[in-house]
């Protein structure tokens, strides 16, 4: 330790140079044990998000549930996240990441217990919907606290690998619930989602707080001393420290308002994100969310089958986010971006025109596109983390989120009036024109962020 209070010194008052320090560290087993905790809470925040759904298809039935009915029911958890997402993203830059982090942790599950005691439509609905407060307010917080703590050269498959555990819960959920379900009732799906309660205390007692976020604070005597923990963790490993890197950027040191994300460079970024977050999951979140109801009601498949299909296309999605994790830092974001969202285009066109005859068809065209949505829906919040400076970084992801939750729920809702009054085809073609304006967006005015420092990319 002494030798690295000698390397620091006084290095302490300057954001650039504890910047610098923290991109130097190699990734050591304090980064794993981050990344563990961080990876367990995503999981369930997957899960809990999709255990509804597979609720449903007995609920339709047991409730006497019409087709709007079922949108709002999966609709409420997300409207209220919006809501969860921006008021934790102030508690982010306000109070740290890790406290925001593990406060809505904890609610989340607290609230997914409550679910399995709901009686009737609007008590589930009630408790989903304080639920969506904390599924909300966690992705911001995990988003900036992954991100600050990683190097710019292979930030993001350190960043994916975590938040594409995400696409795990869903297949978790998926899996489990054909099993869960005619054997404990339907409740049993919310119970297990109350499991991560007790993360909350290991998000507080086993990790450090962000270094950045202490330093664009001014608090830089804790800055320090987190950057030399981690440090000293490289050096007990027999990790050789560099020299700390030279940064071609300025540190602000005034205190802006959070405006900021409107104005400058950040205008046109802001847009961009809001939109490619609304588009991807106006069509993916909403449409896994259907899929089960869907099978069941227009194809006519026995509950275990609609589960089943379900649970293919999810684990689907599992093969996307492990590509995007260890590709996309030598394709970059805008390529990828491009690529799957021309290419769901594509898969939602064919649907459309083909008119989706069968389950089975459906099965194999949306199993394909998860590939590329999951991908997307993981690497849309490392991206809009690397847009936005730390001082802005945790609002800047909440308010973008904020369109993912609109978007979730304004495809569930349309869904339900589609399906109603045109038929499934309809369905596909609102997805097929969601995709192909993304894939527009995104090859004209997405910003290249791979293998460079957030300071860099967002100064």
């Amino acid at each position: 330790m002494a030798e690295i209070a000698a390397q620091a010194g006084a290095r302490e008052t300057s954001v650039a140079a504890i910047v610098g320090r923290i991109e130097r560290i190699p990734y050591t087993r304090f980064h794993l044990k981050a990344r563990v905790i961080c990876a367990v809470a995503t999981f369930f925040d997957g899960y809990d998000f999709l255990a509804v759904s597979y609720a449903l298809p007995v609920l339709v039935s047991q409730w006497h549930l019409s087709p709007p009915q079922v949108g709002m029911m999966i609709a409420s958890s997300n409207i209220s996240s919006l809501f969860g997402g921006l008021a934790f993203a102030w508690l982010g830059d306000g109070i740290g990441r890790l406290k925001t982090m593990a406060i809505a942790t904890a609610l989340f599950g607290l609230a997914s217990l409550a679910c399995a005691f709901a009686w009737d439509f609007d008590s589930l609905v009630a408790c989903r919907a304080v639920e969506g407060l904390g599924l909300g307010g966690l992705s911001p917080s995990a988003a900036a606290y992954l991100t600050e703590m990683a190097q710019a050269r292979g930030r993001g498959r350190f960043f994916l690998l975590i938040q594409g555990i995400f696409v795990f819960g869903l297949a978790c959920a998926a899996f489990l619930s054909p099993w869960m379900v005619p054997n404990f009732g339907w409740q049993s799906l919310f119970v297990l989602g109350a499991l991560p309660v007790p993360l909350a205390l290991l998000f507080v007692l086993l990790l450090p707080e962000s270094a950045r976020w202490y330093a664009d604070k001014g608090r830089f005597a804790e800055a320090d001393r987190v950057v030399r923990m981690i440090e000293q963790s490289a050096l007990d490993e027999g990790k050789p420290l560099p020299p700390p890197a030279a940064l071609s950027w300025d540190a602000r040191e005034t205190r802006p308002h959070w405006t900021e994300i409107f104005r400058g460079i950040y205008r046109l970024r802001t847009l961009v994100v809001w939109l490619l977050f609304f588009c991807i999951y106006f069509v993916s979140n909403a449409l896994l969310s259907w899929l089960p109801t869907l099978y069941r009601t227009v194809y006519q498949l026995d509950v275990k089958t609609a589960l089943q299909y379900s649970a293919y296309t999810t684990v689907a999605g599992m093969i996307g986010v492990v590509a995007v994790a260890l590709f996309v830092d030598s394709t970059g974001r805008r390529v990828w971006f491009t690529t799957c969202f021309g290419f769901l285009a594509a898969v939602f066109l064919y649907l459309y025109v083909s008119g989706a005859p069968s389950a089975m068809v459906v099965l194999v065209a949306v199993t394909t596109g998860d590939v590329a949505m999951a991908s997307i829906s993981s690497l849309i919040f490392l991206y809009t983390a690397e847009v936005y400076p730390t001082r802005l970084r945790s609002r800047g992801v909440a308010f973008a989120g904020a369109w993912q939750k609109i978007g979730i729920s304004s495809g569930m809702v349309s869904i339900g009036f589609i399906v109603q009054d045109f038929g499934i085809p309809g369905v596909f073609l609102q997805c097929a024109i969601a995709m192909a304006l993304a894939a527009a967006v995104a090859l004209f005015f997405a910003v290249e962020a791979k293998n460079r420092a957030l300071e860099e990319v967002s100064p």
